[in-house]
């Protein structure tokens, strides 16, 4: 959930991706058993006087501030290692595209295997996803031929281990579902060996520039357990409670003796029931905001110490994976040239219809609207908050493009005088033979030209390529 953090009050009464709607029914029982210590020391003043005090809540006042502060704190480190953990996956899949895309060869067998290498480079990301959430069903991405069903059958189906030594029980076993993103990483692997064996990348250097990334790539998926398996020790996550929970019930003794006492000496000559009903009053309500303030700390260092679920505050890793899918389509489609088909994941997630258009999402109320990772951004010119930060962006190119066509439509109408275009020709026959010629030269000709040449000229290597059994090269074609 994204927010404006200048937005105060629309922070403060939040209801979706709060956690008071968890805590409220746990902090409404504890304040019964407040309710119960008001009542005893209405009916027993005398007996219920030394049973309270500053004394009682003292020893527990800094152990739980200390124990609290540094969980939360353990938390939203293990929160914060979780994003960028995804920034890295979906990083150093652009990165592992982009190197594909440079050093591979100009040839259709060569395409094919760059496009082969995304599909496992997405088919990654996927598993990766499904492995942090214990998921195991590949439906969708069978459906949507990220994989084949003979890959399924032989991640799925074949014996892959046994036990047949002497000491073993020769009990057969399939490959690991807890080990799948290993698979996606090997075939990339494999492709990327196969490619540097056909001779479709130059030298061993480029190979080995474009293995090393793919090495980064497998290492994620360390990343993503050890975050995913390291939790709090249960007899820290346990004494941490313990200490709370007893100072919770403690505070309402100290807080009903003290306020008793205070009230009698305060208000000597006044009604006694006007005072037993400020002395609860006061007791029930600084109760409840201490159990709301202690168990909500407790909900959000649980929220955060698992950042890899499916609640409203956790890292969405559905977006970040049809992230990985959408850029590195497009990063091949400039190598190709033409547009590349992505698989299209998890479609509830995009906030565009197939023509780009966005969503706009319900009305902005007091509480923050649910959004997905993109967030939202606020269009000055129209007041409206929408689902996308990349909202004002395409506004403000709708806005320019519009411009340039009616800019058009009038040059158009003032051409049939002929004034503009024979300013236009004597400016064009000022230049000389060798700027209007050149590549990226004046004029949105020149633009485009340029643009065209850098797409052309993505690849560092000679456009002839490397003959790896040559001795020597041809030389580059200079930029």
């Amino acid at each position: 959930i994204y927010y404006e953090p200048s937005d105060y009050w629309a922070v403060v009464f939040a209801r979706v991706g709060s956690v008071f709607p968890q805590i409220i029914a746990r902090s409404l029982g504890l304040l019964c058993f407040a309710g119960m210590v008001c009542v005893l020391q209405h009916f027993y003043p005398d007996q219920m006087a030394g049973a309270g005090g500053n004394h009682m809540v003292l020893p527990f006042q800094m152990v739980v501030a200390i124990m609290v502060a540094f969980r939360l704190n353990d938390a939203f480190r293990k929160y914060e290692s979780a994003n960028e953990t995804m920034l890295n996956l979906h990083s150093t899949a652009r990165r592992l595209v982009n190197l594909m895309c440079v050093y591979a060869e100009r040839t259709p067998e060569a395409d094919a295997m760059c496009e082969d290498m995304r599909r496992w480079i997405v088919l990654a990301a996927v598993m990766v996803k499904k492995h942090a959430r214990f998921e195991k069903d590949f439906s969708m991405e069978e459906a949507c031929g990220l994989i084949t069903p003979e890959e399924m059958v032989e991640l799925t189906r074949t014996v892959t281990s046994r036990a047949d030594r002497p000491q073993g029980d020769g009990k057969s076993d399939k490959y690991p579902s807890r080990n799948r993103p290993s698979y996606a990483c090997w075939k990339l692997q494999c492709t990327l060996t196969h490619m540097y064996r056909a001779g479709l990348l130059p030298s061993a250097p480029h190979a080995a520039k474009i293995d090393s990334c793919a090495d980064d790539f497998s290492d994620i998926l360390e990343t993503v357990e050890l975050i995913g398996l390291t939790i709090i020790p249960l007899p820290y996550a346990q004494i941490t409670r313990w200490v709370s929970l007893l100072f919770l019930i403690i505070l309402p003794l100290t807080i009903s003796a003290t306020t008793s006492n205070e009230l009698r000496f305060w208000n000597r000559d006044g009604d006694e029931a006007s005072q037993t009903a400020e002395g609860i009053a006061y007791t029930l309500g600084v109760c409840f905001a201490a159990n709301l303030v202690y168990f909500g700390i407790d909900q959000v260092s649980t929220e955060l110490e698992a950042p890899f679920g499916r609640d409203e505050n956790d890292v969405d890793m559905e977006k970040m994976t049809r992230r990985v899918d959408k850029h590195t389509a497009s990063q091949l489609s400039l190598r190709l040239g033409r547009p590349v088909s992505h698989f299209d994941l998890f479609p509830e997630s995009r906030k565009t219809d197939k023509d780009g258009v966005v969503s706009i999402g319900q009305p902005l109320s007091a509480s923050i609207s649910r959004i997905s990772l993109r967030g939202r951004a606020v269009l000055k010119n129209a007041h409206i908050v929408r689902g996308n930060n990349d909202t004002h962006i395409e506004a403000q190119t709708r806005r320019i493009e519009e411009d340039d066509a009616a800019r058009r439509s009038g040059d158009s109408a003032n051409s049939a005088s002929g004034s503009r275009r024979g300013s236009r020709d004597s400016t064009t026959n000022s230049l000389s033979p060798a700027v209007a010629a050149t590549p990226g030269g004046p004029g949105p000709a020149g633009v485009f030209s340029e643009c065209s040449m850098a797409a052309s000229s993505t690849s560092l290597l000679p456009q002839g390529g490397f003959n790896r059994n040559s001795s020597t090269h041809s030389a580059p074609t200079p930029i």
